[in-house]
């Protein structure tokens, strides 16, 4: 194995880039090289009686971003004024969901509206109002670059540890009485953007671990839900599947 597939950095394709000072990358790039080069690479290593340097990194929730609750309750409020019509319209409806505890209140939803519409401003003016009245809110993506643009966003694969490969009856590896089950079971409101993305197994696998740690039968564990995206997008990609198959998965 040459030397510089290990001592040099950014030389693996595929592997993640982190951000922040070199002594902050560093453990995080081993670690991802660790568990990104080929078995045949490690099984080399080993042969020449050659490691990786063992790295500690923190748990991943404790890089999650806190927020004061001032600054979010600002934040809303000035977001709040901004809404048009129709994103009042729903701002209303997911607020009303969200607190109102009547049996019969709808709390499974989803935003459709084309890329320019004004969707991310909408969650994010959620979230920011949702959490300024002291409450958790789960921001997840379909993808990481859609992720971003939301306030705390995380992949929905990270949050919920869905499997990569999926069918029917998959599960969700969230353990009960963790840190990640107890974030989860505390949430006020879920928002997922980028939904027509992600394959209907994945959601069946998330609606079955939500009623588990909620112990409620109702969809999604009776949490608010808000899916969003734009059907006109880029379906879920179904290996060697016809159209009828792709507009299926969802």
């Amino acid at each position: 194995v040459p030397p510089r597939v290990i001592t040099h950095r950014g030389v693996i394709p595929g592997l993640p880039k982190h951000v922040g000072s070199s002594e902050e990358r560093s453990p995080r790039q081993l670690s991802d090289t660790e568990v990104g080069i080929p078995i045949v690479i490690t099984d080399n290593l080993n042969h020449k009686k050659l490691k990786l340097p063992t790295v500690h990194l923190p748990d991943a929730l404790s890089n999650l971003p806190s927020f004061g609750i001032l600054v979010e309750q600002q934040k809303g409020q000035i977001n709040a004024q901004k809404l048009n019509e129709e994103q009042k319209l729903v701002f209303d409806i997911i607020l009303k969901a969200i607190y109102d505890n009547k049996e019969d209140t709808s709390r499974l939803f989803f935003l459709d509206g084309p890329a320019g519409t004004g969707k991310t401003f909408l969650y994010n003016t959620l979230l920011h109002t949702t959490r300024g009245k002291g409450h958790h809110v789960t921001t997840v993506a379909s993808t990481g670059i859609a992720a971003t643009l939301l306030n705390g966003g995380r992949t929905a694969h990270s949050v919920f540890k869905i499997p990569i490969v999926l069918n029917a009856t998959s599960t969700c590896n969230v353990k009960p009485n963790t840190q990640e089950a107890k974030l989860i079971c505390d949430t006020k409101l879920i928002i997922w953007d980028e939904a027509p993305m992600t394959h209907v197994h994945a959601f069946i696998a998330v609606d079955r671990l939500l009623q588990d740690l909620a112990n409620c039968s109702l969809p999604f564990g009776g949490k608010v839900i808000l899916l969003g995206g734009d059907f006109r997008q880029v379906l879920p990609v179904v290996l060697k599947g016809s159209r009828s198959l792709s507009v299926a998965s969802f």
